[in-house]
């Protein structure tokens, strides 16, 4: 094969890759049946959308694993769907549950024949509103709330579960059929979060823990970690760590509502407890607090507000 023909074979297996690279979101429909499902997905989205839709031409592909691809526009939003007739490859199955799931969802996921991988991979240009907090991002929920629109569109055309990677959720459609997209706001982000324990080591003797949210670069934000010393009674811990919960599940939605982000040495009291946003760490200490937008770190701070 000549340098030029080599070339040309590269180019075109780059345009055929289905996975789109830097997407700004995304999210996984796992369907009982894949037989018309394209079709009433698209109708489905006509029906909710006040914006005009466009789809280009489908595209086969063989490798890794037959599927095909479209990009697609609602309005000034542009989308790449890939629908696999035989469901979630198993390699794609790691990254989308990289920890066990749910009953419900494992009796989904084992016996679904249908899957749709949707990728947010453009949107309007908007100016940021002036005096906008630092580490924001001003289309961070319209972002998200665009996107739940295709999420309820799938959902009409029989999706059983929905899977947010980057958040580690799965949720079955008997949870999100109560509600409609319209009637989503910042408060309902916990549906789409998670937090748990990330990490723990023995340093110098002691027992540390690493505490984190996932899922919070879906609206353009850094994610929440504090580091404890499993030190104390085993009451104390059992106060401190409910306390972080506490803190890493009720303060996404407003920094979700206000675009941004307590400053660094801001504080937050949380029952007996009080947390000092400390800033970015100056380099992650593990691959397990790797986030799109950062990590921002809190501590225990000694005294209250």
């Amino acid at each position: 094969m000549s340098p030029a023909s080599n070339g040309a074979s590269c180019k075109l297996e780059a345009e055929l890759n289905p996975i789109p690279d830097n997407a700004l979101l995304h999210f996984v429909a796992l369907l009982d049946r894949s037989e018309g499902a394209l079709g009433r997905f698209l109708q489905a989205l006509e029906l909710r959308s006040q914006e005009k839709i466009r789809h280009g031409q489908w595209i086969a592909v063989e490798r890794p694993r037959p599927c095909t691809f479209t990009d697609l526009a609602v309005g000034d939003w542009r989308f790449r769907l890939v629908f696999d007739p035989e469901g979630l490859a198993p390699a794609a199955q790691a990254s989308v549950f990289p920890e066990e799931p749910t009953f419900e969802a494992k009796e989904i996921v084992t016996h679904h024949r249908g899957a749709c991988l949707v990728f947010l991979t453009a949107q309007p240009e908007t100016p940021g509103p002036p005096g906008q907090l630092h580490g924001s991002s001003p289309e961070g929920w319209s972002r998200f709330r665009k996107m739940a629109d295709l999420v309820w569109a799938w959902l009409d055309a029989g999706a059983e579960l929905l899977c947010f990677p980057e958040g580690r959720v799965h949720l079955p459609r008997r949870v999100l059929l109560p509600l409609e997209p319209e009637q989503l706001s910042p408060e309902h982000a916990y549906l789409f979060l998670s937090n748990g324990v990330a990490d723990q080591s023995v340093s110098s003797g002691k027992r540390l823990v690493w505490v984190r949210t996932w899922g919070l670069a879906q609206f353009g934000l850094p994610d929440l970690a504090s580091k404890l010393e499993l030190s104390g009674s085993p009451d104390s811990m059992e106060k401190v760590m409910k306390s972080l919960r506490l803190l890493l599940e009720t303060l996404p939605p407003a920094m979700i509502r206000e675009h941004g982000m307590l400053g660094a040495g801001g504080t937050v009291q949380v029952e007996e407890a009080v947390w000092r946003a400390t800033g970015a760490p100056q380099r992650l200490p593990q691959s397990f607090l790797a986030s799109r937008f950062g990590v921002q770190l809190f501590e225990q701070a000694p005294t209250a507000i």
